[in-house]
Formats: C-alpha cells, structure tokens, sequence
C-alpha cells in the first residue's frame, strides 16, 4: 500500500506498506535467514556496539528471549 511520508523537516516521499497478513513472513525471514545470514556485516559497518546482542538473536530459543515470533 502506498502512502505518503511526512518528515519533520516537510520532506514528503512515498513510502510503501505491506499488508499486516505477511507480517509473520517477515519475521521468518528476519530469524530463519538475515540475522543469521547478513546482520553481523550489516552491524559491523554501522552500529558496532549491536554485535553483541547477536548472541541471544542467534539462541536456539531467540523467539521465547525476544517474544517477538507470532503464535499460531
């Protein structure tokens, strides 16, 4: 869904939002494959002090640490 963005500084861009049904997709996406995946490099060229909570993100029980898996 298209929308338009309002900055504090009165930019306007179109931004895009997704339905709220593929949310849990995302969240899939975001656990089973780019925090494993990409995170570490992504972290290391803009926020250092961010790798060291990749640990508990990468636990075996990542989901139950964050509460942030959906539930079915």
């Amino acid at each position: 869904m298209p929308y338009n963005h309002h900055y504090e500084d009165g930019r306007i861009v179109q931004g895009f939002q997704y339905p709220n049904a593929v949310l849990p997709e995302f969240i899939d996406f975001m656990f089973d494959y780019w925090i494993p995946n990409c995170a570490e490099d992504y972290f290391k060229k803009r926020d250092g002090k961010a790798l060291n909570y990749l640990p508990k993100l990468l636990a075996k029980n990542a989901s139950s640490v964050l509460q942030v898996r959906y539930k079915t």
